[in-house]
């Protein structure tokens, strides 16, 4: 899938970031979707086809694990955002792709056009 033609969530709690991310894929995408709870994700998610999210492992309303397979059991590509990947050992297990913050915007790109490209994970 082009990242042109992809919608894409962004669950970020800290809305500097959530408008760096935005901003970054707008250029890129047409569709750029942003919640900072997993309440508004979730809200998103039931009303629209969501190709590619780009999940904060550390949410303050809550771990994000649950919602994150939901995503992938939908055919959602995820990628896993965390400042320490550590903290959220349960999403580790799941094997995303990880952008480290802070990042770089090139690096942001990169690794959404890869997610895009590869199959989606299979939960078993």
């Amino acid at each position: 899938m082009l990242l042109s033609s992809a919608s894409i969530l962004v669950l970020e709690d800290q809305i500097e970031i959530c408008d760096l991310i935005q901003m970054a894929l707008a250029h890129e995408s047409k569709i750029v979707f942003v919640a900072n709870t997993l309440e508004e994700a979730k809200k998103i998610v039931e009303r629209e086809k969501i190709d590619l999210a780009i999940v904060d492992s550390g949410l303050p309303d809550g771990n994000p694990f649950t919602f994150i397979k939901k995503l992938l059991n939908n055919h959602c590509r995820v990628i896993s955002m965390s400042g320490n990947f550590e903290t959220n050992e349960l999403i580790a297990q799941l094997s995303l792709p990880q952008l480290e913050k802070p990042f770089r915007l090139k690096t942001l790109l990169d690794i959404t056009q890869k997610t895009l490209s590869d199959p989606v994970p299979i939960l078993l």
